[in-house]
């Protein structure tokens, strides 16, 4: 964990460190080295932006973007979200005025469900596919990490940021390993993109009942099933320390990218983008979020497709009841029930 002095210095620097507002301009997508933090705390539009950036700039830069999301779930873009999410439990944790806690959100790359809030700092890198190394940049936060004090952080063969803990406190003291960052990816025809999500003070006690699904027995889903592993977070309490700390680490990688300048984008600036307007609609539609999910079988009871055991139906459902769907693209593909 990062002692307060360590904190402290870190904070300092990061109200003193310049920042330059500006639009994502042709200009700035040419140059060979960019590095941009969002303003917004919209998950819809900071992916938005994220895929602007991959679609539009120079193919041959390397390009490091640092965010941080409002409470949402985010999917995978190959996942089912009756599976991965406790539907009903997102639908209750609201605030004032009904407005929702978490928001639900599918974003264009692979990989696994995770949950954000204020207290993750997002990390993405983009640059040319020809160069694409899986561990690559994963390695270059865990420097970052190091350099901020905080121990015991390195890269799984999972691709995953994992932090060994010691309880000294424990009879026979032995280190347990948490997940603190995952990863996924999006490659495309000339470019690769890394992101993870970075646990710095995040409030974990929503995480495990969002992610438990009471669907998930009743469906086999032919997309990607999410790994569940113990996560921690890592001691930092201003995401502005993570995000000086990975710049800093980002320029020590690309040494010809020091004299980069940091590029902040707003809401509006980003906004005036008709490609950053056009992917926000996309994630917001109920065509993305639902209908793009992959081909699934939701079935009472076990068949010989899916031999599952299932529990108990719900009091107010009979136990006479058989039903089965398979569904794919919106479209239910064969339908069976029947009640005795």
């Amino acid at each position: 964990m990062a002692t307060p002095a360590i904190r402290n210095a870190w904070r300092i620097r990061s109200i003193f460190s310049t920042r330059h507002a500006r639009p994502i301009t042709t200009d700035a997508l040419s140059r060979k080295f960019q590095i941009y933090t969002s303003r917004t705390t919209n998950p819809y539009l900071n992916l938005s932006i994220e895929h602007h950036l991959l679609e539009k700039s120079n193919p041959g830069s390397t390009i490091l973007f640092l965010y941080t999301n409002d409470p949402c779930v985010v999917i995978g873009r190959n996942q089912n979200p009756w599976t991965e999410v406790n539907l009903p439990q997102l639908a209750k944790t609201r605030i004032k005025h009904g407005k929702p806690k978490h928001y639900l959100v599918r974003r264009r790359s692979g990989g696994g469900t995770v949950v954000h809030d204020s207290g993750n700092a997002n990390w993405s890198v983009i640059w040319p596919k020809d160069d694409f190394e899986r561990d690559k940049h994963a390695r270059m936060v865990v420097e970052a990490l190091k350099n901020m004090g905080i121990k015991g952080v390195s890269v799984n063969e999972r691709h995953d940021i994992v932090q060994e803990v010691h309880d000294p406190e424990a009879p026979e003291p032995q280190p347990s390993v948490f997940k603190i960052s995952g990863s996924a990816y999006k490659l495309t025809g000339k470019r690769a993109l890394h992101h993870g999500t970075l646990l710095l003070n995040s409030d974990l006690t929503d995480i495990s009942g969002l992610l438990r699904s009471p669907a998930a027995p009743y469906i086999a889903a032919q997309g990607v099933e999410s790994v569940r592993s113990p996560v921690c977070n890592v001691g930092v309490e201003q995401n502005t320390d993570f995000y000086n700390a990975v710049i800093d680490q980002f320029k020590t990688m690309y040494p010809d990218g020091q004299r980069t300048k940091v590029i902040e984008v707003g809401k509006h600036e980003a906004l005036k983008r008709d490609n950053i307007w056009k992917g926000l609609q996309e994630l917001l539609s109920p065509k993305w979020l639902w209908e793009s999910t992959p081909k699934f079988r939701l079935s009472s009871h076990p068949s010989p497709e899916d031999p599952r055991p299932r529990p108990d139906p719900p009091t107010d459902v009979s136990s006479c009841l058989y039903a089965s769907y398979i569904a794919s693209d919106n479209e239910i593909l064969t339908h069976l029930s029947s009640s005795e």
